[in-house]
């Protein structure tokens, strides 16, 4: 896809409630969670994606702690990824699961596929 505004990147923040950036009330207690796992593919391979992330919202209902993976080089197979969360402070995520493109790793645009995206 094309970054509007001359950003240079993209992505997409799972959040709660919609829209959420730490101005109201809306985290889960995850307490318990080992991980958060998901599978993800390229349409093409070599797409990188920057960051895989969940928590790190601010702001008066922040986040109580935050963890990411990347950059990642996808394959254009499936392949399952892992945010390890061991030992980490699980209770009140309201950013549950993000992602970001950049134009630095992907000049021409990216286009890629997640599935089961799932805290365990």
């Amino acid at each position: 896809g094309n970054c509007s505004q001359n950003a240079g990147w993209a992505g997409v923040y799972w959040q709660n409630p919609a829209n959420n950036w730490g101005l109201v009330k809306g985290g889960y207690d995850l307490t318990g969670a080992k991980k958060l796992t998901f599978w993800a593919r390229g349409k093409e391979g070599g797409e990188v994606i920057s960051e895989f992330k969940m928590g790190g919202m601010t702001g008066e209902y922040s986040d109580s702690d935050s963890a990411s993976i990347g950059p990642v080089e996808l394959t254009d197979s499936w392949q399952q990824y892992t945010i390890d969360l061991e030992g980490m402070d699980l209770s009140y995520i309201s950013g549950g699961f993000c992602w970001v493109v950049s134009k630095i790793y992907n000049d021409q645009g990216c286009a890629f596929y997640l599935d089961e995206i799932k805290y365990e």
